[in-house]
Parts: C-alpha cells; structure tokens; sequence
C-alpha cells in the first residue's frame, strides 16, 4: 500500500517533466524565430509612412519577392547611381494607390557627418529642413511620431552616435526652427541652416495682431524678413501700395 502513491507520484512526475520539456522547446523555437524576425528587421529599415532601405541585396530580392507574392506591382525607378534622395523601386499595394518607395541603402549607408545631414534626417522623417516653413513662435511641430522616424534613420543609416542623439532629442525644444538647428549643430559644427523668408510669417504676424494677440519678437522678424523679400512678400506690398 505504501507504494502506490510512490508509483503515481513518479508517473506524475514524469508525464509533469514531459510537459515541461515541451513547453521548454516551444519557448525556445519562439526565441529563435524572434532572433530571425529582429534579424531581418536589420537588413530591411522601414520608416513608417516614409520610406522602406534595404541593407544588402539579399535582403532587397526577398522582400521584392514578398510584395510581389501578394500582388504589389513593382516598379524600378531610374537614375543616375545610387541616392538616399531618390528611391530605386516603388512598390504599389493592389488595395490603395499609395506606393511604398525602397531604397537600395547599401549602396550609400552609413552616411556620415556633413554640413548638410540633417536635412536628409528630417526629409526621411517627412519634415521639411526650412525654419521659415514652421511658426516661429515656439509651439511644437516635433512630435513623437517624428521623433521614431528620425531616430530609425540615424541608428540605421547613418553614423551618428546613438547615445547622444537620444540625449540631444530628449532636452531639445519641439518648436520647428528650434529643433532643427538643434539637430543641425549636433550633426556638423558647420551645418548650414535654411531659413527662407515665408509669405506664411507675414500672416501669422498680422493675424496674431488683428486677433488682439501679441506677436512674439521671432514672428515680427520673420514677418519683416518676408516682406522685404520679393518671392515672399512681393504681392503684400503691391497691395498695400508700399515698396
């Protein structure tokens, strides 16, 4: 009597570390195909609404593959060379009419540091590099969502330093012209900025002070850069009747 409960005690015992072999398998099996996901993750960078790079060929002809298999239409762009400012196929789903651009990265990644670097940072997150094109009175044209893109950029094409641009970012303003002569002077001590005069200042100024708001000393300089230039402010003279 004493040795039946020993008896099912053991065929418990062992039906319980069957069960936890299987389990343990399983679990393993899923680490090693999530080792395979991040690893393709690497060899294919995509910015969400932005653009998709290919980081070697291999990994270009797979997910040519794959888009074709679910019934993108594939188009290869042409130009001359290789450029992170053009891309090399366009991939168009057969449910939208929004196409998906893929660049051939490996040709030119990692960029490295240059006077101009930060625009192709913020063109690959979808913001335009002018200061003049945003308000110029602080408010916040940066959000998070630009944030990712731009941070998915620099970890995988380009050579900056990680670490610091996590930190630059972090204590950076969010306003428009702030953020991106924040990222220009972290990417090249001589970035070259641009600020274009903006028929858009002019009615930012004289809407704040039509409204009864009052118009920081930023918004009033733009407003008078643009008015004294011919592009920008042009036609609010001629119909103002001033020179």
């Amino acid at each position: 009597m004493r040795n039946a409960p020993v008896r099912r005690l053991g065929r418990f015992s062992i039906v319980s570390t069957l069960t936890k072999l299987r389990l343990l398998c399983i679990f393993c099996g899923q680490i090693v195909l999530s080792m395979e996901g991040r690893s393709m993750k690497k060899e294919i960078v995509e910015i969400p609404n932005c653009g998709t790079y290919a980081m070697s060929q291999e990994a270009l002809e797979e997910y040519l593959g794959r888009a074709r298999r679910r019934g993108c239409k594939v188009r290869q762009e042409k130009h001359d060379g290789h450029s992170y400012r053009h891309p090399d196929w366009v991939i168009e789903p057969p449910a939208t009419s929004r196409g998906e651009n893929l660049y051939e990265a490996w040709h030119w990644a990692p960029l490295q540091p240059s006077p101009r670097l930060h625009e192709v940072i913020l063109h690959a997150a979808g913001q335009t590099p002018d200061c003049g094109f945003y308000y110029q009175d602080g408010r916040q044209a940066f959000f998070d969502f630009h944030l990712f893109r731009m941070r998915l950029f620099v970890e995988h094409l380009t050579s900056l330093d990680l670490k610091r641009w996590n930190e630059m970012v972090k204590r950076a303003p969010k306003g428009g012209p702030e953020m991106i002569r924040a990222i220009a002077a972290f990417c090249h001590p001589q970035a070259v900025v641009t600020d274009r005069p903006n028929e858009g200042n002019i009615l930012v100024a004289f809407g704040k002070a039509l409204s009864g708001q009052k118009p920081t000393k930023r918004d009033l300089e733009a407003a008078a850069d643009a008015w004294k230039d011919e592009a920008a402010g042009g036609a609010f003279r001629r119909a103002f009747g001033r020179r």
